[in-house]
C-alpha cells in the first residue's frame, strides 16, 4: 500500500521534515514523489523514511539518476512514474496502437503532464527498466479523473463481442488485437452467465469449456499457488 505525498508541479524541493513525521506515525510502506531532481533530492527522501522515492521528470531530465540510485539503495526503492498520453501524430519509429480505427501510440509528458517529450512511453519504460527502475507507476492523462475506468477500450470491445456471439473474447497484450479464446486450438468456451463486482470495474465469465482452458493442458490457467 503506498501514500504520495506531492510537491507542486514547480521546482519545489520536498521537506525532509514532513517525511520524517510521516514516518513516524504510519505503519506501512509510502512513496514519496514530486520535484525529486537530484540524487540528494531522493538521498534526503529515503533516509528520513519513506520506503520508495518516485520520479517522474527528473528521471526523463538526467536518466543515468535511476542507475546511480539503484546503486545506492536498490532497484525496490526506485519508482519510476510515467505519465503518458495519446498522440494521433504518427511520425518516425513508434509502437502504434489502434482504437475504432484510429492509430495512435503513447507519449511520455512530463511538469504534472503539461509538457510533452515526443518520447514512445513503451520504450521509455523498457529502458527505465533496464536502468535500474524497480517499479513503473504509469498514469494515463487521457483517462485520469474521469471515473470512466482504465485507458483500455479494447476490453470494452471484447465484451461486446462476447455477450453477442456467446464465446470468451479477450484483448490479447501478446498477439495486439482481439481474440476469441480458443480460436487457434479449437477449446473454445461458451459463456453461459457474466457476472459484475459491486463497483462495476471487474467481469466474471461462467463458462462451459470446449476443452483445456490453458496452453499448458490444464483446465485453469490459474494451476500455480504461491507457496507462503
Amino acid at each position: 500500500m503506498a501514500e504520495w505525498l506531492k510537491a507542486s508541479e514547480e521546482n519545489r524541493e520536498i521537506i525532509k521534515s514532513l517525511v520524517s513525521k510521516v514516518a513516524q506515525v504510519i505503519n506501512i510502506p509510502f512513496t514519496v514523489g514530486g520535484g525529486v531532481k537530484t540524487l540528494q533530492h531522493a538521498r534526503d527522501i529515503l533516509l528520513n523514511g519513506a520506503d520508495k522515492v518516485a520520479i517522474n521528470t527528473g528521471a526523463v531530465k538526467n536518466p543515468k539518476i535511476i542507475t546511480e540510485l539503484m546503486e545506492l539503495f536498490g532497484r525496490q526503492c526506485i519508482v519510476v512514474a510515467v505519465d503518458v498520453k495519446r498522440n494521433y501524430n504518427i511520425a518516425g519509429q513508434k509502437n502504434v496502437f489502434t482504437d475504432n480505427g484510429k492509430k495512435f501510440w503513447f507519449e511520455v509528458f512530463i511538469y504534472g503532464g503539461k509538457k510533452e517529450t515526443g518520447i514512445d512511453a513503451i520504450e521509455w519504460t523498457k529502458k527505465m527498466e533496464s536502468l535500474g527502475a524497480g517499479e513503473i507507476l504509469l498514469t494515463s492523462i487521457d483517462m485520469d479523473g474521469t471515473k470512466d475506468g482504465y485507458d483500455i477500450d479494447s476490453n470494452k470491445e471484447s465484451l461486446e463481442r462476447t455477450l453477442s456471439t456467446g464465446n470468451s473474447w479477450f484483448w490479447s497484450r501478446s498477439r495486439k488485437k482481439l481474440w476469441m479464446k480458443g480460436e487457434e486450438s479449437g477449446n473454445t468456451q461458451k459463456v453461459r452467465k457474466v457476472l459484475v463486482d459491486c463497483d462495476s470495474d471487474a467481469l466474471i465469465y461462467l463458462v462451459e469449456p470446449e476443452g483445456p482452458a490453458c496452453h499448458t493442458g490444464e483446465r485453469t490457467c490459474f494451476h500455480n499457488s504461491l507457496k507462503s
